[in-house]
């Protein structure tokens, strides 16, 4: 599953998914293709400008390790971006210390989801956060 998939119906809500775990990747975009447009990025630096393409996601989920620019700082960057500062963001982690529980709330507040994703719990924050 290397290439994001687009659905062109405009209605649907859009998922930008930054994970440098293919399986990862490719276990979310199962879980939540069926409801809504998801994009896959492998790393935070292809999820940054990913964020940027048209349309603009409505939530991303980003896991915090990655390489070339991990998940904290893609998500600042990305709030640098007037357009996409209210995105939500939906951080996920295998290791899950309390500085990077604490980190990511300073940059995000919605959610901080341990690894390996619980899907059920994972798409029950997604409804959350998008309705």
């Amino acid at each position: 599953m290397n290439s994001p998939s687009r659905d062109p119906t405009p209605s649907r809500k859009s998922i930008l998914v930054v994970d440098d775990d293919e399986d990862v990747r490719a276990a979310i975009y199962e879980a939540l293709s069926p409801q809504y447009r998801v994009t896959l990025a492998a790393d935070g630096l292809d999820g940054y400008e990913k964020a940027h393409e048209e349309p603009s996601p409505d939530l991303i989920i980003a896991d915090i390790a990655m390489p070339r620019l991990d998940g904290l700082s893609m998500a600042r960057r990305i709030r640098e971006t007037e357009a996409l500062r209210r995105v939500p963001i939906v951080f996920m982690s295998g290791q899950m210390p309390s500085a990077a529980v604490l980190a990511a709330s300073y940059v995000d507040p919605f959610s901080c989801i341990p690894k390996p994703a619980n899907l059920a719990v994972l798409v029950g924050a997604v409804k959350r956060l998008l309705n």
